[in-house]
This record gives structure tokens, C-alpha cells and sequence, in this order.
């Protein structure tokens, strides 16, 4: 072999190495970074679900309303755009105005669940058919004014 060739041979593979070691970085720094931006809003989400149960029936007190707005508004900074229409969809469902609160509430508490949880899934798993709702607590428990 010629020294030409020899050069030439070198050169590509150290350019090919540096691109793979460079393409690596930055597709590992990109994973990341998405799992870091999930995990905040899994912390946000949970957040928000916390505060949602705080306004059930008679647990519902001007605390847990304050926290809920709170949280709701904290939504807006993650949430993508399929989370905030569903997230919306459960605002309108449960205005006070809304004659059909109660029909229309648990169905949209379900399909703004499942958006958040499609959202900070790293890969799809199968969802359960099951309606999400929540747990009330037992008769007589009463929260205390924070």
C-alpha cells in the first residue's frame, strides 16, 4: 500500500469514528432529556390528579379548590395538546352551568387519564377497559380546613 492510501484509510476511520461517538452523545443526551420531560410531568400530573380528589364531595374545602386551579394552571406548561383539550373537556363537563354535570363529569376525568397516561407512556402498553374514577371516602370523614 501507498502512503496516500494509507492516509486516506485513516482519515475515514477516524472521521467515522468520531461521527458514531458524536451521534451516540447526543441520541443518548436526547433520551435524556425526554425521560427527564416525562418525569416532570408524571410529578405534574400527579399533582394534578391529588388535587382533582380533593374536590370530591365533601372533601372539598377553599384549600383544595386553591390547589386545584393551581395545579390545573401548572398544566398548561407540559401538557401537550391532545392532554389539554381532554384537560378542557373536564372543565366544561363540570361547570356548574353544565346541566349534565354528573352524566358527563366521570367520562371526562376518564379520557383526560388516559391522555396523561398516554403521554408520559415511554411505549405503548395495554390500557385497561375500565373506567377511571375516584375512590370516595367512607361516610362521616370529614377533611380538615387547611
Amino acid at each position: 500500500m501507498d502512503w496516500p492510501t494509507i492516509l486516506l484509510t485513516t482519515s475515514l476511520s477516524l472521521a467515522a469514528a468520531i461521527m458514531t461517538a458524536f451521534l451516540a452523545a447526543r441520541w443518548t443526551q436526547r433520551r435524556e432529556q425526554e425521560a427527564d420531560w416525562r418525569k416532570l410531568k408524571l410529578i405534574r400530573y400527579q399533582d394534578f390528579v391529588d388535587a382533582t380528589s380533593g374536590l370530591i364531595e365533601g372533601r372539598s374545602t377553599n384549600a383544595t379548590i386553591i390547589r386545584f386551579h393551581d395545579t390545573a394552571n401548572s398544566l398548561l406548561l407540559v401538557a401537550p395538546k391532545p392532554v389539554l383539550e381532554a384537560l378542557w373537556a373536564f372543565f366544561d363537563a363540570n361547570m356548574a352551568s353544565n346541566p349534565n354535570r354528573l352524566e358527563e363529569a366521570p367520562a371526562a376525568l376518564d379520557v383526560l387519564i388516559r391522555a396523561m397516561r398516554r403521554d408520559v407512556r415511554p411505549r405503548e402498553t395495554e390500557e385497561t377497559s375500565r373506567q377511571f374514577e375516584f375512590i370516595r371516602p367512607p361516610p362521616g370523614v370529614v377533611p380538615k380546613e387547611i
